[in-house]
């Protein structure tokens, strides 16, 4: 059985950073968790747990598409 590795969410951000480039505070995680529109989560108690795959997958869906150089992106 795998173990999957959950991030408490003052953990987050350092996380988006350090894998992805993406700078995101805690209070934004807490205006997505009641909004929607952030990572997916579950929570142990009281405490939201984000997966590390949910992670990088919002954080794929977050960054878009990968351009070359010198082409722009249709928007």
């Amino acid at each position: 059985m795998e173990s999957v590795v959950r991030l408490r969410r003052a953990d987050v951000p350092s996380y988006l950073k350090e894998k992805h480039g993406l700078e995101i505070s805690v209070s934004t995680l807490n205006k997505y968790a009641v909004n929607g529109g952030g990572p997916a989560m579950r929570y142990s108690g009281r405490f939201p747990l984000y997966e590390i795959t949910a992670l990088d997958a919002w954080a794929a869906q977050h960054l878009g598409v990968q351009a070359l150089g010198g082409q722009e992106q249709d928007r």
